[in-house]
């Protein structure tokens, strides 16, 4: 049913948005994780963070699991580490080439100059408008509040909503 929705396939096939490859990596990360399998998890996550930076705000939770449940988590740990910057280097060593700094001036446009989602997001328009608060503070105050909401439900045990609900 998913598959036959027009939204999915006019974003895919039509315009080919590349949130596709982050919701992508984030259900499979979350499919790695019911499996018990949180190395992997983590992976997808990172894989995802590569594509846009969103999905590697869940990285604690597989990562909490990862510490938690394994005999050493200093090996699983540095194994994590050891993979994502193998990934890292494999996926961006296309751009290593010339201006490296220029790479990151989007990331630098996107957090302090983008104005655009002010007027997609009435909230962020109302805090700016009654708070008087710049658009980096109130991405900032997001951004901090997701991961507060993510923390309490992953303390509760409580995993699809912790990937999902600080999205929210």
């Amino acid at each position: 049913l998913l598959m036959w929705n027009p939204f999915i396939i006019q974003n895919t096939l039509v315009e080919a948005h590349n949130d596709v490859f982050v919701l992508l990596s984030i259900v499979v990360s979350l499919l790695f994780f019911l499996k018990g399998k949180y190395l992997e998890s983590a992976l997808w996550l990172v894989t995802g963070g590569l594509v846009k930076y969103v999905s590697i705000f869940l990285l604690p939770i597989p990562l909490w699991y990862l510490v938690r449940t394994s005999a050493k988590p200093l090996v699983k740990v540095s194994l994590f580490i050891g993979w994502a910057a193998v990934i890292t280097l494999i996926t961006y060593s296309p751009f290593l080439s010339g201006n490296f700094i220029k790479s990151f001036n989007g990331i630098n446009y996107e957090l302090f100059a983008n104005r655009t989602f002010a007027t997609a997001m009435p909230g962020a328009f109302v805090g700016n408008f009654l708070f008087g608060l710049s658009w980096g503070s109130l991405r900032l105050i997001g951004l901090i509040l997701g991961f507060i909401t993510e923390l309490y439900f992953l303390k509760r045990k409580e995993i699809l909503k912790a990937y999902t609900f600080p999205f929210l």
